[in-house]
C-alpha cells in the first residue's frame, strides 16, 4: 500500500520493536541502529522491509487504531481497545448512529466511535477542558489525517447543553453524572442508550492496595508538588469516594426513568461502567 506524507506508520524491528511515526518529507527517524530516511519509508510503502544505516532491518506497517491509541499523546486518561468495544456494543452503536459524549479526554473513545458511525452518523463531544479538546483534536486529525466534519465539540459543561435534535445514545465520563441525568433524559431519543464511565476503586489483591496506594497517596502529593497547592488533585479522591457506587447509582437511574439498567467493572476494577435506556 502507499504512503504519503503525514501518515502514521509503525517500522517493526528484527526483535518485535515497535516505533511509531508521523512521515515527514526530507526527515528521519534516528535509533541506536542507525538512521532512516521518510522519504525512502514513504517510497518503498505498507508491507516493505527497510534497513537502517547501520544495517537493522525494519517491517513498514500501518498502525490499527488500537496500536494507535495505545501510544497516543494524552491529556488525560485513555479509553483502551477493549473497554471501547464493551461501550460501543451496549450502547448499541452502529452506522449512522448520532452520538453524544461528555467528557472528551485524550480522543480514544471519539475514534472508536467515529469509526463505528462512518460518514452518515454524527458525534457531538462536550468538554469543559479546552486544553482536553485541542488533545483530543491532534490525536483524532493525526490518526484519520483530517478532522471529521461529522464531529463538533462544544467547550461547555454538559449541564448546560441543549439540542433540538435527540441522540441514539449518550456517553458520560464525568465526575458528577447524577447531576446529569435530567439533561441526559432530554436530549436522548425514546429507546436510546444511556452509558456512564467512571473512575472505582477495585475491590480484590492487589489491584485494590496497589489503586489505593496511588490514588490516595501519590496522586495528590504529585499535585502538591507540581502546583504548590496542598489541595491539588485532592478533588479527584474525594469525587470517587462521593460517588454512589452499584446498586446506589443504578437506584438513581430508575428514578431518573431509565429502564434495563446494569453496571460492570472494568479494567480490573479501576473503572466501572453503567448503563440504560430511555
Amino acid at each position: 500500500m502507499s504512503l504519503e506524507f503525514g501518515s502514521l506508520v509503525i517500522l517493526s524491528d528484527q526483535k518485535g520493536r515497535n516505533h511509531t511515526l508521523l512521515l515527514e518529507e526530507g526527515k528521519q527517524f534516528f535509533t541506536t541502529h542507525g538512521s532512516i530516511n521518510h522519504d525512502e519509508i514513504k517510497n518503498l510503502g505498507e508491507g516493505s522491509v527497510i534497513s537502517s544505516s547501520n544495517g537493522m532491518q525494519y517491517t513498514i506497517f500501518s498502525p490499527s487504531l488500537q496500536d494507535y491509541v495505545v501510544n497516543m499523546p494524552r491529556g488525560a486518561a485513555v479509553i483502551y481497545p477493549k473497554d471501547a468495544a464493551q461501550i460501543i456494543e451496549l450502547a448499541d452503536i452502529k452506522n449512522g448512529s448520532k452520538i453524544l459524549e461528555a467528557g472528551v479526554g485524550s480522543g480514544s473513545l471519539s475514534l472508536h466511535i467515529l469509526k463505528t458511525i462512518g460518514q452518515s452518523g454524527k458525534l457531538v463531544s462536550c468538554e469543559i477542558n479546552e486544553e482536553f479538546i485541542n488533545v483530543a483534536k491532534k490525536n483524532v486529525a493525526k490518526y484519520l489525517k483530517n478532522l471529521p466534519t461529522n464531529w463538533n465539540t462544544e467547550l461547555i459543561d454538559f449541564q448546560n447543553y441543549s439540542a433540538t435534535d435527540k441522540f441514539d445514545a449518550v456517553i458520560l465520563d464525568l465526575l458528577n453524572p447524577w447531576d446529569m441525568l435530567k439533561n441526559v433524559q432530554q436530549i436522548l431519543k425514546p429507546g436510546g442508550h444511556f452509558v456512564v464511565l467512571e473512575i472505582s476503586e477495585p475491590e480484590k489483591f492487589p489491584m485494590k492496595q496497589i489503586f489505593g496506594l496511588y490514588f490516595h497517596n501519590l496522586l495528590p502529593l504529585a499535585g502538591r508538588l507540581i502546583s504548590k497547592d496542598k489541595h491539588a488533585y485532592q478533588y479527584l479522591p474525594d469525587s470517587v469516594a462521593a460517588f454512589p457506587k452499584g446498586e446506589q447509582f443504578l437506584n438513581r437511574m430508575r428514578q431518573a426513568g431509565f429502564s434495563n439498567h446494569q453496571w460492570k467493572p472494568l479494567t480490573f476494577g479501576i473503572c466501572a461502567m453503567y448503563t440504560g435506556e430511555k
